[in-house]
């Protein structure tokens, strides 16, 4: 029953992801991270600070939650092979050897983009920004027990 209901959950992402891969136009942005600037078209960035978005989709298989870092995973104009590259790496947790996407560790960065990005956190909408600052604060999050 389980994995039933997780193959409905991807095949309701994939769904989406081709609807939404024939609208979508990348967005050129810039990026400050570890002393160095990037600048590139964006289609997908994320920041990650575990390995999966949810559903089983790794977009960060390699991020460690211990290790103070975040792992910024920067997917840039896709041609429709390589949409099918990402598509694969995100649900058998080999996009980062897919060749589909660029990772980076930071525990903070600096992104300014040419026109506003839907801002999520934790899959929730936040808002778009333009101009906006990633950071990890290690221990910051208090648990009950």
């Amino acid at each position: 029953m389980f994995a039933r209901a997780g193959t409905r959950g991807l095949s309701t992402y994939v769904k989406v992801a081709l609807r939404e891969y024939r609208r979508y136009q990348p967005t050129p942005i810039e990026v400050e991270l570890n002393d160095q600037h990037l600048e590139t078209n964006c289609y997908v960035l994320a920041f990650a600070n575990a390995a999966q978005y949810g559903n089983n989709a790794y977009i960060a298989p390699r991020a460690d939650i211990q290790d103070g870092l975040l792992d910024l995973c920067l997917i840039d104009g896709l041609s429709w092979p390589r949409a099918v590259r990402v598509g694969l790496g995100l649900a058998l947790g080999t996009l980062p050897t897919s060749g589909g996407a660029v990772y980076h560790t930071s525990c903070h960065i600096t992104v300014k983009a040419a026109r506003p990005l839907g801002f999520h956190v934790d899959g929730d909408y936040v808002t778009d920004e333009t101009d906006f600052v990633v950071s990890l604060a290690p221990l910051a999050l208090e648990v009950a027990v």
